[in-house]
């Protein structure tokens, strides 16, 4: 058997590229949380609050 591949976040529910995503919006493009949850939630259907992308 395989082993997974090591996670940015070990037991997360989102996937590494969501993190990724996030980190480079915030930092890179400047977009703030409550910006990138919205486009999370209408374009994707993902629902994250930004108490929980600030975690």
């Amino acid at each position: 058997m395989v082993p997974l591949p090591v996670r940015i976040i070990d037991k997360s529910l989102v996937s590494d590229r969501i993190i990724i995503d996030t980190i480079v919006n915030k930092y890179a493009t400047h977009l703030p949380l409550y910006r990138q949850s919205a486009l999370l939630e209408r374009d994707c259907g993902i629902e994250i609050t930004r108490a929980t992308m600030c975690g």
